[in-house]
């Protein structure tokens, strides 16, 4: 996902840069006309030089190409209140780990020995709280070897509700089935 972020904003970042070195000679060759149709005479042809517009332009774009990266941090995040929708104004009440289980178990829940380098895992839950509804809603992030509130939310459920009318769903990704933390 990260690769993807950085293709994304790359490819963002160079018709950007093309974008400001044309703006940039497009600005330097109009403030020129603007003044010549004043009467005053300047010369600006030392600021046209491709040098400096590409500089200038080279800045800009890396500017924008760190503003683009800054905007997609969260791209693809699954945190919004599950009452009324809204993904900002969401303020943390309580978080917890789940249930550890081992990530290769037998039937009865013991580690399967086969497995050389099996470990416990468990899922990571928070609860916010929205700030326009008031609603809470409680979050399960992926069974991880580190639990934490950064790893990816899978599973978005409402646990109380706001005010008003209800106009967003539960949100799951494919394939969970369980909430508990606990495989079945």
């Amino acid at each position: 996902m990260l690769f993807f972020k950085i293709l994304v904003s790359g490819i963002v970042g160079g018709v950007v840069l093309f974008g400001w070195v044309m703006a940039v000679g497009f600005l330097f060759i109009g403030v020129e006309t603007i003044a010549e149709y004043f009467g005053f005479d300047i010369d600006l042809s030392a600021l046209i030089d491709y040098r400096i517009t590409l500089g200038i332009g080279g800045i800009l774009s890396v500017a924008s190409f760190l503003f683009i990266l800054w905007k997609l941090r969260n791209w693809g995040s699954k945190k919004f209140c599950a009452w009324c929708g809204e993904k900002s104004g969401l303020t943390k009440e309580k978080e917890y780990e789940g249930n550890y289980v081992w990530a290769y178990p037998n039937k009865d829940g013991s580690p399967d020995k086969r497995v050389e380098d099996n470990y416990e895992e468990a899922n990571y839950f928070t609860f916010w709280r929205c700030k326009k509804c008031s609603a809470l809603t409680k979050f399960q992030h992926n069974m991880d070897k580190n639990p934490s509130s950064s790893v990816k939310v899978i599973q978005v459920m409402l646990s109380e509700d706001g005010e008003g009318e209800r106009t967003v769903k539960d949100w799951a990704e494919k394939g969970v089935h369980s909430v508990s933390g606990v495989r079945e």
